[in-house]
């Protein structure tokens, strides 16, 4: 994806990605959604000049006659910083960390991140949340041991520093 902002782009099997910066673009990680397709991210620091939302999960139709979308199998997002809330281009708004869109075929992990965003998502799909997912509720989505806000978190959270 040369010239669109995409430091990593998956289209299938599972990919371990860490200990980056990623800084000016459109999508940091970003995999394209069969439900082989999946990545461990972990150790990586965010700068403060994203896009779009850094780390992504492409959803595909699963052609089971509803709307659901498979949205790659397995994730695991650990021990990252995303050091923005907005993003610079094109109309500086609210901007997410992280978007699934979609379900995941087995399950997405997003644990131990330090976000610069205020609070915990509540709501499942709200545009400019830490994370987000596409879909009507949670589904095989889970967080714990998340750090929201500036303030430097506790040891063993977020990106090494």
């Amino acid at each position: 994806m040369e010239h669109y902002g995409y430091g990593v782009n998956l289209y299938n099997g599972e990919s371990l990605i860490e200990w980056n910066y990623f800084d000016y673009n459109r999508h940091s990680i970003a995999g394209f959604g069969y439900s082989s397709n999946g990545y461990t991210a972990r150790y990586n620091l965010v700068g403060k000049h994203p896009i779009s939302h850094a780390f992504d999960m492409h959803g595909l139709n699963q052609n089971t006659g509803d709307d659901s979308k498979v949205a790659g199998g397995t994730i695991a997002i650990h021990h990252n910083t995303f050091q923005f809330t907005m993003d610079v281009f094109p109309d500086s708004r609210h901007q997410e960390a992280i978007a699934i869109r979609g379900i995941p075929d087995n399950r997405c992990d997003i644990d131990k991140n330090w976000f610069y965003h205020e609070s915990k998502p509540v709501e499942v799909n709200k545009r400019g949340n830490a994370y987000r997912q596409e879909n009507d509720r949670w589904m095989h989505v889970w967080a714990s041991g998340n750090h929201f806000g500036r303030d430097e978190p506790a040891p063993g959270i977020g990106h090494p520093r």
